[in-house]
């Protein structure tokens, strides 16, 4: 009887609609609040009020009745009078219709609005634990792997991009300390932002079996940051969570370390007690050296001059927000070295303070895997003191792509005999961020350095169409056409390329004007000259000039011009050789022997030593002439001998490549036949840079003058230059 009353008043029927509308409130308030900077307690009451707002719904549904005269008591109304069957069918569409807004506007704040976070019904607290699905063990170990895509930014501010790429950034760097698994870096995810690629698609162009998405919305105080796991076989869900924080830097690495950890968890992976350690502790709780920071790390990727300058800057800034910012420091030294290098200087000053913005990351935390790798590349020439640190580094942190990247770079200039290892670190680090313009760019000098010319313009061909406005690539290009190839038309069109994207830069300026001197253009040779010296910075030396003077037999202002270029660099090889084959022939040679030993000292060691790399076996070839002709024939030998055994490892062409060093040495020790014979395989094999000095000038080559090969060799060498010319101008 009850139940029959309850239903003819409508009860059941208001608290159904009672529930849908309060559910639509619910969602409405979730999704808006937040951006208009409404605190969590408002959102709290608001709940509090509709849940007790609730019985005194129903009560009044059974003590009131709606009429066609308005409301009135139900014991007022005649009960053959009674509409309640008419109220019913309006209380059916209005919670139809409520329901049905309140789940839209779910459906839209969880997939469209933000199409790469699942549902959460409940709010994250502190202390609360998620819910995680664990990755089954046999597809734990398959996918082992993982790749973070770009968070979303779901903030009122478009310039907020930053602060949520700066969060990515971070969150990235927590799971790459995660030791068993491989995380994919930054730079080969960023492509996918608004990628309308399936999550399978995704992981199978990076090779990953895991991927982490989410999204992050600033408003005032308030952070919101979503995100959810999904396995890539399946496209499923692993585990998602929201985290509803108030905004601050040590609210921000909780929330990034909670994600780590989770991810952890799920893949089944063991955290190392150092990670954990790291997990807890938040590299800096000032927000805004923490969101400078992040713009660094956005300006250094591009290696551009300008971009380096501007990370400096940055790096500088988030410093004086919090001094005790290690990874600031890290970043900050990056920039020094890496803008000396770019820029072409040489400033001992400020690799000095690249040391000492990197000394001070490792005081802060001597734990710094960054820091390490870093401090490597500051240690060379001592390969060995420079291969503890990145082996330091890798320990520390075994997901971080620059430690493979730098390493191998350094072995394979420092050591051509150890070159394969080379490789295996620049696959490593290409593993780790395979979309990364720089890594690929840096596999193919490690491929060029390796005499695998092909494969490396592939590679350099690769980081361009990575990002088209990557200026280094270009760079590349042209000098593995003019160094390699012997194409100095293709390498001048190369440059050109990276002079339209980066003009003003005084290196390209030289380039250019060298590859116009193998072409025998001595008025644009100049041309680039005189706006490389326009453009030049203190601390810069254009080694253009020397070879200038050089080509126009100015040999008086050679001298001088090699004495300036071995005062801002003392380790210029075309110098040391210029200044040392004078002194040669003025009975000096004492002099040049001391200065070659001064600044190679390693050519002096002994008989085991077979640590030559590519600028010092050039040094070594240049001072075993000067002993050979002062009457040194013992120690000239020795050093002819190490030079054999050391480019045996090397390739002859290519930017880092021997040249005719050893058709140089075989005319030295008087075998005419054997010099031109390997001048001609030379010839042959694509030799051209600098081919006008040794037909030309090179003393020790001049044995061979009057020889017809030698002749014939000259004249083909510049008839061909005479061809790419011509080509060139009609391009």
């Amino acid at each position: 009887m009850l139940l029959s009353e309850l239903n003819r008043r409508n009860v059941f029927r208001v608290a159904i609609a009672y529930l849908a509308i309060s559910w639509f409130i619910i969602e409405v308030a979730e999704t808006l609040l937040p951006s208009f900077g409404v605190p969590d307690w408002a959102f709290r009451f608001l709940v509090i009020l509709l849940a007790l707002g609730f019985i005194p719904a129903l009560v009044f549904s059974w003590v009131y009745e709606m009429t066609p005269e308005g409301l009135k008591r139900e014991s007022e109304v005649v009960r053959h009078q009674s509409i309640t069957h008419i109220s019913a069918k309006r209380l059916d569409v209005l919670t139809i219709v409520f329901a049905v807004l309140a789940a839209s506007i779910l459906l839209a704040d969880r997939f469209w609005l933000d199409p790469q976070i699942a549902p959460s019904s409940d709010q994250i607290t502190e202390k609360a634990e998620p819910q995680i699905q664990r990755v089954s063990e046999p597809v734990a170990k398959e996918f082992s792997s993982i790749a973070v895509l770009p968070f979303a930014n779901r903030s009122a501010s478009p310039d907020d991009a930053y602060f949520v790429d700066g969060i990515h950034d971070d969150l990235l760097t927590h799971i790459s300390h995660i030791d068993s698994i491989k995380t994919i870096s930054r730079t080969s995810v960023m492509q996918y932002r608004n990628s309308t690629k399936s999550i399978p698609e995704i992981a199978r162009e990076l090779g990953v079996g895991i991927i982490l998405e989410g999204a992050v919305q600033r408003a005032g105080d308030q952070v919101r940051v979503t995100v959810q796991l999904i396995d890539a076989r399946s496209d499923a869900n692993v585990w998602s969570e929201r985290f509803d924080r108030q905004l601050t830097a040590a609210n921000i690495f909780a929330i990034q370390s909670e994600i780590a950890r989770n991810t952890a968890d799920a893949l089944r992976a063991t955290l190392n007690p150092l990670s954990s350690a790291r997990f807890k502790t938040a590299p800096t709780d000032n927000l805004n050296a923490l969101d400078v920071y992040f713009r660094g790390r956005q300006s250094m990727a591009t290696r551009s001059v300008a971009s380096l300058a501007q990370a400096i800057d940055h790096f500088t800034e988030a410093i004086e927000h919090d001094p005790a910012f290690a990874l600031a420091y890290v970043g900050l030294a990056d920039a020094y070295r890496l803008h000396n290098g770019y820029a072409g200087l040489f400033s001992e000053e400020i690799d000095g303070k690249a040391r000492e913005a990197v000394d001070q990351a490792l005081m802060l935390d001597p734990q710094l895997g960054e820091a390490y790798a870093t401090l490597a590349n500051l240690l060379l020439p001592d390969l060995d003191a420079a291969e503890s640190a990145f082996r330091q580094a890798i320990l520390l942190n075994p997901n971080y792509a620059p430690a493979y990247q730098w390493y191998g770079e350094a072995l394979s200039v420092r050591r051509p005999d150890r070159v394969t290892e080379a490789l295996d670190m620049m696959r490593r680090a290409l593993s780790l961020d395979p979309m990364s313009a720089i890594i690929n760019n840096d596999f193919g000098e490690v491929l060029e350095i390796a005499g695998n010319f092909d494969k490396a313009l592939a590679q350099y061909e690769i980081a361009i169409k990575i990002d088209p406005r990557f200026v280094s690539g270009y760079r590349r290009i042209g000098e593995l056409q003019a160094f390699a190839f012997g194409r100095f038309d293709k390498a001048v069109l190369a440059y050109m390329h990276s002079e339209e994207m980066e003009p003003g830069q005084w290196l390209t300026a030289e380039f250019l004007g060298n590859m116009y001197l193998n072409l025998g253009d001595i008025g644009l040779t100049k041309f680039w000259y005189e706006r490389a010296i326009s453009l030049i910075p203190p601390g810069g030396v254009s080694r253009l000039g020397l070879d200038l003077h050089l080509f126009l037999e100015e040999e008086d202002a050679a001298i001088i011009y090699a004495d300036r270029m071995l005062g801002a660099n003392n380790r210029f090889v075309s110098a040391l050789r210029t200044l040392g084959y004078a002194e040669l022939q003025s009975g000096d040679y004492e002099v040049a022997r001391e200065r070659y030993l001064n600044t190679y000292p390693e050519l002096i060691q002994g008989e085991d030593n077979d640590q030559l790399y590519i600028s010092n076996v050039l040094a070594a070839g240049d001072l075993a002439i000067i002993l050979w002709e002062a009457g040194e024939r013992e120690e000239a030998n020795r050093l002819i001998d190490l030079c054999h055994h050391s480019i045996a490892a090397m390739p002859r062409l290519g930017l880092t490549g021997y040249g005719i060093l050893d058709a140089r040495i075989a005319a030295l020790r008087g075998n005419r036949s054997e010099a031109l014979s390997i001048l001609d395989r030379a010839v042959d094999q694509g030799w051209r840079s600098g081919w006008w000095y040794h037909f030309n000038h090179d003393p020790v080559l001049e044995i061979l003058h009057d020889e017809p090969k030698f002749r014939q060799l000259k004249q083909k060498v510049e008839e061909e230059m005479a061809v790419q010319l011509a080509r060139l101008k009609q391009t």
